[in-house]
């Protein structure tokens, strides 16, 4: 087998069990990773419009209307007009913010279990070649 296909073959195959052991997390607060996604882009880069969230996620804007509806109606997000009546921004609410932050927490412990033995400098060099690989999908 070729390099290029070992990489993208192991990428693959991290993808399921990295989604599955996140969704079971998530599961216990009655969340899914598209809802976390949405949670994360919120608390890290706060107000967003549906169409920044889309773009940022490369996912079509219904998908993600019902992500955040789901959103909306247990009380983590809500929206308010923007400058241009066509579009309304969303925000955590504070009770949003706040279960991020438990998320947060069990997720990162999560996380730096999966890198354990990997070094701070092996993670960035792995995290550049991931973003030089994104940039060619674009």
């Amino acid at each position: 087998m070729e390099r290029h296909q070992q990489l993208f073959h192991q990428l693959s195959m991290l993808h399921k069990p990295y989604i599955d052991q996140l969704n079971k997390i998530l599961g216990e607060y009655r969340l899914n990773r598209p809802q976390w996604t949405i949670m994360y882009i919120l608390f890290n880069y706060g107000p967003q419009t549906l169409v920044e969230i889309s773009k940022y996620q490369s996912i079509e804007k219904p998908a993600i209307s019902r992500t955040v509806n789901s959103l909306e109606i247990q009380g983590y997000i809500k929206s308010f007009p923007s400058s241009d009546k066509r579009k309304k921004n969303i925000l955590l609410t504070e009770q949003g913010e706040e279960l991020y932050k438990v998320l947060r927490k069990e997720i990162d412990e999560f996380q730096l279990e999966k890198l354990a033995g990997i070094s701070a400098s092996e993670q960035e060099q792995f995290l550049t070649i991931i973003e030089r690989i994104k940039q060619n999908f674009y």
